[in-house]
């Protein structure tokens, strides 16, 4: 994000330290910002402004601009948060610009994105029939433990696809996966508590 690497260059701050501050954030993130800071960087041109030395107004303006344009709440808070990386704001700037965000809210709602759920035991009545589990097949009991540990953890697809099994360990709770890459979230594991309740749907590694 060349906008915020010049700030920071701006304030005094050495290339290591920059460099470092600049790994804070995900390449996901990254990639959303950059998208957002390059139509920041295309308004201030139009403008006639300094990327870096931002006011309230500009930043209210620039979102407005946004706004007006048919994106979603969830777009304009997205490229708040990028332009604030530049822009210094007191707590009073702050309180206007989360008002704002308020008005674009009330403007153009930002519902969920599903509008029912489905029946759980549904599935679960299925994966009971799946026993026992010598009789399976590696494929078939594969579909059973992630789609068992999709709806206990309610995790993402990436979450589950970065699970090590390798690494899975056992104790009287339970078992706990460790992921093998970075999650959008800080999460490092995923726990699992035991469910002796129903043998079909859990059962421990050592039975």
């Amino acid at each position: 994000m060349p906008f915020v690497r010049e700030k920071l260059e701006e304030e005094g701050m050495s290339i290591g330290v920059i460099d470092t501050m600049l790994l804070a954030w995900r390449d996901s993130t990254h990639r959303q910002y950059n998208n957002y800071l390059k139509k920041w960087g295309e308004y201030c041109r139009r403008k006639n402004l300094n990327p870096i030395k931002g006011s309230l107004d500009d930043l209210l303006e620039f979102l407005l601009e946004l706004h007006s344009r048919g994106l979603s709440y969830s777009a304009v808070n997205s490229a708040k948060s990028a332009v604030s990386l530049l822009i210094e704001l007191r707590e009073n700037d702050k309180q206007r610009v989360t008002q704002f965000m308020k008005g674009c809210f009330n403007a153009k709602p930002s519902f969920p994105r599903y509008s029912s759920i489905w029946d759980a035991s549904l599935v679960l009545n299925y994966l009971r029939g799946l026993f026992p589990h010598e009789e399976l097949s590696l494929k078939l009991l594969t579909y059973k433990l992630v789609m068992l540990v999709a709806l206990t953890s309610g995790q993402r697809v990436q979450a589950l696809g970065a699970l090590n099994l390798d690494r899975m360990t056992q104790d009287e709770k339970g078992i706990i996966l460790v992921y093998d890459q970075l999650l959008k979230t800080s999460n490092t594991h995923m726990c699992l508590p035991k469910f002796s309740e129903e043998k079909y749907l859990c059962r421990t590694l050592y039975e």
